[in-house]
């Protein structure tokens, strides 16, 4: 009983742990995340146009953060998408970021900001070259926000 007791405890400290950035190679930090990406909205592509934003991975003290950005001017209605955050690796194909995600669509949200924070997910499925956003919003529509890989 005292070891299965020991192995219960032993068990949740390691699964309480958080993940950090060292669970991936400093090679795929280095070469393959640290730097700039494209990062795409669905509404804001200027109607299919090809407008990217751009997102920054920088390391600042042990920590990587990102800072992201990409907007349109459509008529007199500006919309943008803003994101910044740290980042903690759970493989190379799925990252977790806390932070602050703020959209300004004119069409969703009656035109206004929408500010969400905490963690967020983002998953790269299958052979695509992007990670993408897995959290929902508790709103109308659904957002699809791409980190894309480096070219």
């Amino acid at each position: 009983m005292k070891y299965i007791k020991s192995f219960c405890l032993m068990t949740l400290l390691v699964l309480s742990l958080p993940l950090k950035a060292d669970t991936v190679s400093d090679d795929f930090i280095n070469n393959s995340l640290l730097g700039d990406h494209d990062f795409t909205l669905q509404w804001l592509d200027n109607f299919n146009k090809g407008n990217k934003g751009e997102i920054e991975f920088v390391r600042i003290d042990g920590d990587i953060v990102v800072n992201g950005y990409q907007d349109e001017l459509i008529g007199t209605d500006f919309n943008y998408m803003d994101f910044t955050g740290k980042v903690t690796f759970i493989s190379e194909r799925e990252l977790r970021i806390e932070g602050d995600l703020l959209t300004k669509i004119n069409h969703i949200n009656n035109g206004a900001e929408l500010r969400r924070s905490g963690e967020f997910i983002f998953k790269a499925h299958g052979k695509r070259q992007y990670w993408r956003l897995q959290n929902k919003r508790e709103h109308e529509v659904m957002d699809y926000v791409d980190i894309h890989f480096k070219k």
